[in-house]
């Protein structure tokens, strides 16, 4: 897929904005909490920014946010919508040198739009994530239900390849792939499909 024109997957299949979500806010305020109270020392890195929604509200309330995503065109917007945070454009799992002072980040996020790449790509990513993070580092994981690697679903008028887990499939990726302390919690909404949370710590 050109990664100029990947769409933005926050909203895949429902084509709803990412705050619209079924979770997104819970999810998101469990983060927050277990980052602790938001201050520039805070760095967080969110793989898969996309136009920068969760971006803009984690610098809102006071993080340090490096947001990483392979569309030039996505992170035009994203910087836009959220210009106190730091973008680079990457590949999901070229994470190196990232952190603003050098050091290892207290948390990170990904929502919704790692699913445009394959799973041997995802879990390249969150092994990735895991060597990013201090040790016991928060990750709050996001996805549609289903059970494919690069499956064609439809997006508004176009198909686009889809990767998706089962529920307890992305436990086991994630427990493989340096996360421990998993916990998953499951929303139902308009799009075919559950949204599934992954909140889990890292080992590394």
């Amino acid at each position: 897929m050109n990664s100029d024109i990947r769409p933005d997957l926050a909203g895949l299949l429902s084509g709803a904005p990412l705050a619209a979500n079924p979770g997104y806010g819970a999810e998101l305020a469990w983060f927050e909490s277990a980052l602790g109270p938001g201050g520039p020392a805070t760095a967080v890195i969110e793989v898969g920014c996309g136009t920068g929604a969760t971006a803009a509200r984690l610098t809102h309330a006071g993080y340090t946010v490096v947001g990483v995503e392979p569309s030039p065109v996505l992170l035009d917007i994203a910087r836009h919508e959220a210009p106190d945070a730091i973008f680079a454009e990457r590949d999901l799992h070229d994470l190196d040198g990232l952190h603003p002072v050098g050091s290892r980040f207290a948390g990170a996020v990904s929502l919704f739009g790692w699913q445009g790449q394959p799973r041997a790509q995802v879990a390249g990513m969150l092994s990735a994530i895991s060597q990013q993070l201090k040790p016991g580092g928060a990750l709050l994981m996001g996805m549609l239900e289903g059970d494919c690697d690069l499956e064609p679903r439809r997006y508004l008028d176009s198909l686009i390849p889809f990767t998706a887990y089962p529920r307890e499939q992305l436990r086991v990726v994630l427990s493989r792939t340096g996360f421990t302390s998993i916990e998953i919690s499951v929303y139902e909404g308009q799009a075919p499909g559950s949204y599934v949370y992954a909140r889990c710590r890292s080992r590394a």
